[in-house]
């Protein structure tokens, strides 16, 4: 399967006992799957989903912290690792990735040999654990993060927010779990969501991604809109927009609205630091306090 989120493409690779899986994730990904015959360009980042016999742990990791070479070692005793791959866990899978593979040699224990721009691709793979167990939880988040790896890889990452369209210009509403992304954007009356939950950034555009909430019925087409600005949600019994010190704004995202923020690499997360501070400086931000049933972009064009 080959899907495109923001401007890189991906392949993934079902294989074995995880085919019948691929059909699930046709669905969806379907507003993103690229014609696997098409010259679309380069393929940015290639993964692998196959099972893994047992249980890969026992308690639920909640993709917070990387995994090195020696963690990894531990886990998967018979499996070579370069030093520089990394790895994420969550409930009975495994993301291994390896940044900057050349294509000529992927298998090769220094995979940052001889890069160039055009041959440049980053190699991930899943391993699921006992057929067993319900696997598309696991998949779900695992391919988000390898997909987030890969876009902090190359300056973007995904929100944790909800992102309208409208008049070609994005508008970010960033919150936490339960503060209302899902509600403030199904208020945003003529806009287009992006997503309610995990729009990508990427040098100065919001793009739509294939995640969301998943008690959330949501049509998202692939598409992209300048940034409009960033506000901070809450929910209230009143509407107020309150503008945002710069510095401020950028230090919230950084620390809390960045998915998959601590376990990408070191590269990624100090260029994705500059890049914020970037946006942030570049568009105004603001607290946004609103209630039930409110016309969000009326609001907003008050600025009440």
């Amino acid at each position: 399967m080959k899907i495109k989120i923001a401007d890189l493409t991906f392949l993934i690779n079902f294989t074995g006992s995880t085919e019948p899986v691929e059909k699930v994730y046709q669905y969806i990904f379907r507003e993103f799957i690229v014609d696997s015959d098409s010259s679309i360009g380069q393929v940015h980042g290639q993964v692998a989903v196959r099972e893994h016999h047992g249980i890969l742990f026992e308690e639920e990791p909640l993709l917070d912290k990387a995994l090195g070479p020696d963690d990894l070692k531990a886990w998967f005793p018979d499996k070579q690792f370069n030093k520089n791959t990394i790895g994420a866990g969550f409930l009975n899978g495994v993301l291994l990735f390896s940044p900057e593979v050349n294509f000529e040699k992927a298998d090769t224990q220094d995979i940052n040999a001889d890069l160039t721009p055009d041959n440049k691709m980053y190699r991930g793979e899943v391993l699921l654990g006992d057929s067993k167990i319900n696997r598309l939880r696991p998949l779900y988040r695992l391919l988000w993060a390898f997909f987030a790896m890969c876009l902090g890889e190359q300056g973007g990452c995904f929100l944790h927010a909800g992102a309208v369209a409208k008049d070609e210009k994005a508008y970010l509403f960033l919150g936490d779990s339960g503060a209302g992304k899902s509600t403030i954007t199904s208020q945003c009356q003529g806009g287009e969501v992006l997503s309610d939950e995990a729009p990508v950034l990427k040098a100065g555009r919001v793009y739509s991604s294939p995640f969301h909430q998943l008690d959330q019925e949501l049509e998202v087409k692939n598409t992209k809109a300048d940034i409009a600005g960033f506000y901070f949600i809450i929910r209230d019994l009143k509407n107020q927009i309150t503008q945002l010190e710069k510095p401020e704004a950028a230090f919230k995202i950084i620390t809390k609205y960045i998915h998959f923020f601590y376990i990408l690499t070191i590269k990624a997360r100090t260029e994705l630091f500059d890049i914020v501070m970037k946006e942030c400086n570049n568009n105004d931000s603001y607290i946004f306090s609103f209630k039930k049933d409110t016309d969000i972009f009326q609001i907003i064009e008050k600025g009440a």
